[in-house]
């Protein structure tokens, strides 16, 4: 498939550059609506084009971590701009990772399942929000 969207790309890109060079023997178009519609095929050509190449990314696409039955990723911690901690699921057990830009190095297995905070421990900003807007919270 990819192919086929790649020499379609090539025989178009062709066959534009070939009627680009013929028409420039020519001063000025004789009408200027010929020149518009050349615009606008030229223009769908080029949405024609980006159209399929953003179908073949899609479909060559790296599958998500959650598509993946037994893995999760269950907290990430940011450590600077480029590194943080992660803790993932794998089945039962819960592993502490160290990531970076370079590598992945496994820091820790946890003997027990993280319990993380819920929405209600932590506080709602939509809750904490509206109720600001409401002025029931002085600013």
């Amino acid at each position: 498939m990819a192919r086929i969207y790649i020499m379609l790309c090539t025989v178009l890109i062709a066959l534009f550059s070939t009627l680009c060079q013929a028409n420039t023997v020519e001063l000025a178009p004789a009408n200027p609506v010929i020149a518009l519609l050349k615009m606008l095929v030229a223009l769908a050509i080029v949405l024609l084009v980006l159209v399929g190449f953003l179908k073949l990314l899609k479909r060559f696409q790296a599958p998500s971590l959650q598509a993946k039955s037994g893995l999760k990723l269950v907290s990430t911690y940011s450590l600077g701009q480029r590194e943080k901690l992660m803790v993932m699921q794998v089945g039962d057990e819960h592993l502490l990772l160290g990531v970076t830009p370079t590598n992945i190095t496994n820091l820790h297995v946890l003997p027990a399942p993280l319990e993380l905070e819920n929405e209600s421990d932590t506080g709602n900003f939509k809750k904490t929000l509206s109720a600001a807007m409401s002025k029931e919270i002085p600013a």
